[in-house]
């Protein structure tokens, strides 16, 4: 088995247990505090993006220990919005720390928001527009500082390693979507799959994926805050990967839950024997002799005998998908090396 499938089985299998590094992690939390080396907080002049980070790591680290109080009260929703928030604000801190203007942008929102908050007070009569606007602009300019999505595409451009669009599209789109705003899938989590409203939603996730992305967040700033500073980020770097690695996305877990009630345990064997045919066939001298055409066709028909008697499918949802995985694996194949057998040996040369 190849080293990278083994090295994800094994994160995979991890993940449904506890993480079981008190000590580790408290040591990461206490290095993750040193960094925070701002005593009092700078007039606007003087504040830099590294001031924000520090700000931003204090909040994960808060957030950190909201989630796993969470978890321990077995309150799903809001262990998977702390940990949504803790994500959302490293990848905020890293920005900060790679963007010349982000104190600007920041502060530029910051007058906005203000604008917002005080919007009822001119509604109600209370108070003036234009006692609001002068209040705002104390504040600067009214502006944006972009969303989270362009911040983590900025940091991809600088730190590809960190995968922050990764990041926000696994983890931050879906727990937004299910945990955080009312709209069909959040309210559909209060129907059950015998389609009876229950007053108890389902938790489209796992409490420990929760922990593991809120720890993950910490080593993610708390690294790149370090290396910023001139301190050693290994660590952090170790911790980061270590937790995210571990946890499943939303997503992943839905597709799993509903392939489980649907399974039928009794076509186990048939499905495994037919995908042994399949393998063998597409690594057969056949399937190198066959058009390309009659092996997607052979491909496709194993694919589909086997998910057909595990799951039931939509032919809307089935069909794509089939057509997917067979044009996958066939063009896998094609660009394997063929093996030496079917290489043709060139004849000796005649005297």
């Amino acid at each position: 088995m190849d080293a990278e499938v083994r090295t994800s089985l094994l994160n995979m299998v991890r993940g449904v247990f506890p993480a079981g590094d008190v000590l580790r992690r408290r040591r990461v939390r206490a290095g993750a505090r040193r960094l925070v080396v701002r005593k009092a907080w700078p007039e606007d002049a003087d504040t830099t993006g590294a001031d924000v980070a520090q700000l931003a790591l204090l909040r994960v680290l808060r957030l950190q220990r909201e989630t796993r109080r969470a978890v321990r009260a077995r309150l799903g929703d809001a262990a998977a919005t702390s940990a949504r928030l803790a994500l959302e604000a490293a990848l905020l801190g890293i920005y900060c720390l790679h963007q010349p203007d982000s104190v600007g942008k920041l502060r530029a929102a910051n007058a906005k928001s203000a604008e917002a908050l005080f919007k009822y007070l001119v509604e109600d009569g209370v108070v003036p527009q234009e006692l609001v606007d002068l209040a705002v602009s104390s504040l600067g300019a009214p502006g944006g500082a972009g969303n989270l999505f362009q911040m983590s595409e900025h940091i991809d451009r600088v730190l590809p390693d960190v995968k922050a669009v990764s990041l926000y599209r696994r983890y931050y789109v879906p727990t937004s979507t299910f945990f955080v705003h009312t709209n069909a899938a959040s309210l559909l989590r209060h129907v059950d799959k015998n389609e009876h409203l229950a007053a108890k939603p389902t938790f489209p996730w796992t409490r420990q994926s929760a922990l593991r992305i809120s720890d993950g967040s910490v080593g993610l700033l708390a690294a790149e805050l370090a290396r910023y500073s001139g301190v050693p980020a290994e660590r952090f770097d170790a911790y980061a990967r270590s937790h995210i690695a571990r946890a499943y996305t939303p997503m992943a877990v839905m597709v799993v839950r509903g392939f489980r009630q649907s399974l039928r345990l009794r076509s186990v064997p048939g499905v495994v024997r037919t995908i042994r045919e399949t393998r063998a066939y597409v690594h057969s001298d056949q399937a190198r002799v066959d058009t390309r055409e009659v092996r997607l066709a052979r491909v496709r028909a194993g694919f589909e005998a086997s998910i057909g008697k595990m799951v039931k499918l939509p032919s809307d949802v089935l069909d794509p998908a089939l057509d997917l995985f067979s044009e996958r694996v066939i063009s896998a194949v094609e660009q394997q090396p063929a093996p030496e057998s079917a290489v043709p040996v060139p004849a000796p040369a005649q005297p």
